[in-house]
């Protein structure tokens, strides 16, 4: 059995790059610096490469049930224009990509929820 445990080992060489950067760097806030671009760039590329998730409400499936009678089920308003996914938060922010989207998005909800108040 391992007597650390991974999120302590983790910590641990955490602090050992820091310090090492502080070192090497000469200030703390310059090591910080560095060590806060990584996470920093991973996430953007993360958005880059994958700009939607699941839809919270429905989970992807693009229809949501009713709590009383299971069997029963209608779409989800929440993701109406684009079923089952949602734009990530920064995503809509961060890239050109996820604003287009974004309003792509919006504007096919509005429609289609325009259309279903027009059945009514």
């Amino acid at each position: 059995m391992d007597p650390v445990p991974p999120t302590a080992r983790l910590l641990l060489v955490g602090v050992a790059i820091v310090s090492l950067l502080t070192h090497l760097t000469g200030s703390l806030y310059i090591a910080l610096a560095l060590v806060a671009t990584v996470p920093a760039g991973r996430y953007y590329w993360s958005i880059r490469t994958h700009p939607f998730v699941a839809c919270p409400r429905c989970k992807g499936a693009a229809q949501h049930r009713d709590p009383l009678m299971p069997w029963a089920r209608r779409e989800c308003y929440r993701c109406l224009g684009m079923p089952g996914r949602q734009i990530r938060f920064g995503s809509r922010h961060l890239t050109r990509f996820g604003k287009a989207a974004h309003r792509e998005a919006v504007t096919k909800r509005d429609n289609a929820r325009a259309s279903i108040k027009q059945k009514r």
